[in-house]
């Protein structure tokens, strides 16, 4: 007579106790099989959840300029904001957003990328619709000024990511109003900008209306001559 084997199932919930509490761990022998530190599964932090964004939005950038044939072409910058040139005189990174191959220039010459996550930003992703302005995304526009110190003629981007919702884009570029569904236009820091969802900017407009008025805003005005 063979032996007779038992089939066990066990259910382990990790999320809570009936007394509340979490199971950390646990250990169990079943039929010689040993199951050695049932854990919660840990929360990714902010941070790092940030840091990924900013890594997904620079893989965005590059397919939306090379129209999807490359991926590669910016990246997330690690480390502060600013601007800095490497021994290749060709790359650089102005915010949080770093320029890896020269074809790239014309936008990264054009603005300063912000990229901020935010773990609950319900309050403030709908204040970004109608325009309401409080300390927190003050501050966030300073800091997308300050990144951008060095090169005060950039336009400026922040983009605000946070759970379950649409990335916004709040930009000074104001030609971009003309041409995406605007949530609204209001004054931040000092300064006119407007609010729109990040699909907007990728679905219409183009690197071309990029490049245009690049070329336009980094043309030499003519020299004014007064004869006497």
């Amino acid at each position: 007579m063979g032996k007779k084997t038992s089939r066990v199932i066990l259910t382990v919930d990790i999320d809570g106790s009936a007394d509340g509490a979490a199971i950390n761990s646990v250990v169990r022998n079943i039929d010689g099989w040993t199951l050695d530190s049932v854990k919660r599964p840990a929360k990714p932090s902010i941070s790092k959840k940030g840091s990924q964004w900013e890594r997904d939005f620079a893989k965005q950038l590059s397919k939306w300029w090379s129209d999807g044939k490359d991926e590669y072409i910016f990246s997330r910058r690690s480390g502060s904001g600013g601007s800095k040139r490497d021994q290749n005189g060709w790359s650089e990174a102005s915010g949080d957003i770093h320029l890896d191959k020269p074809e790239g220039m014309p936008l990264i010459s054009t603005f300063s990328f912000e990229c901020k996550f935010i773990q609950d930003f319900t309050a403030n992703y709908w204040k970004a619709f109608t325009g309401q302005v409080d300390r927190e995304l003050l501050a966030f526009w300073q800091q997308t000024v300050n990144s951008a110190a060095p090169y005060p003629l950039r336009k400026l981007m922040l983009v605000i990511k946070t759970n379950n919702r649409k990335p916004i884009c709040i930009t000074n570029a104001l030609f971009i109003k003309e041409r995406v569904q605007v949530y609204s236009v209001f004054e931040l820091g000092g300064v006119s900008v407007v609010s729109f969802p990040l699909g907007e900017f990728f679905c219409r407009v183009l690197p071309l209306h990029i490049m245009d008025f690049h070329s336009r805003s980094t043309k030499p005005k003519p020299r004014i001559k007064f004869v006497r």
